[in-house]
């Protein structure tokens, strides 16, 4: 399950096979921003994936016909990859 944000509104939806899926209009007891779909946790992903079979053709779009969006534009993101610290420390050795 790909979720992406697109359309004019960033809304979220989820790319399903050629189609986007915009889940609030699938089902709207899910959020229509991504922060506020992150925020339902595993419900929500369990409520998008039921959503995705019952979504009605309001809900779906041409996967090549809307304009994505990165997720949370604007706002900083830091990641920090798992062996961040190996690579940072490899060089310094401590003694025992």
């Amino acid at each position: 399950m790909k979720i992406v944000v697109f359309g004019p509104e960033q809304r979220v939806g989820i790319l399903h096979g050629e189609k986007v899926i915009d889940l609030n209009k699938a089902d709207p007891s899910l959020p229509a921003d991504l922060e506020g779909f992150i925020k339902t946790g595993a419900t929500g992903i369990k409520a998008a994936r039921f959503a995705v079979d019952r979504a009605k053709s309001e809900a779906r779009h041409y996967a090549n016909e809307v304009e994505y969006h990165a997720p949370w534009a604007g706002k900083r993101l830091a990641m920090m990859g798992g062996n961040f610290a190996a690579s940072a420390f490899g060089a310094v050795r401590f003694a025992p």
